[in-house]
């Protein structure tokens, strides 16, 4: 009972995917599939014009149900659930930080 609910909490709410790469873009079209609407987050606005612009990302076509944006505020208060793409602190340092203080409640997809 408790996952039918969560399953329908999850499709009343975006879904975040974090990173416009090639292995966001692939989990972004997967979750499409079974969700009503996905935010798909690009680092930076001229790669998130440019992606909603041709709808192509690393060489793959956008399902319609797939929004872009460079906004992490937006996905922070949009999603219910987000998934972080392949990256390490490393790489972006201040990500999970930003993203945690714009979160309330979700579940993290890693």
């Amino acid at each position: 009972m408790v996952s039918k609910n969560t399953s329908k909490k999850l499709n009343k709410k975006s879904i975040g995917v974090i990173g416009a790469g090639s292995f966001g873009t692939a989990i972004a079209n997967i979750l499409a599939e079974k969700n009503d609407r996905i935010l798909l987050y690009a680092r930076t606005q001229e790669k998130a014009i440019s992606i909603n612009k041709t709808r192509i990302s690393s060489d793959q076509k956008l399902s319609d149900k797939i929004e872009i944006t460079n906004d992490l505020e937006q996905v922070g208060s949009e999603c219910s659930a987000i998934s972080r793409a392949r990256f390490g602190p490393a790489r972006h340092p201040t990500l999970t930080t930003e993203l945690s203080s714009r979160i309330t409640s979700l579940i993290v997809l890693t």
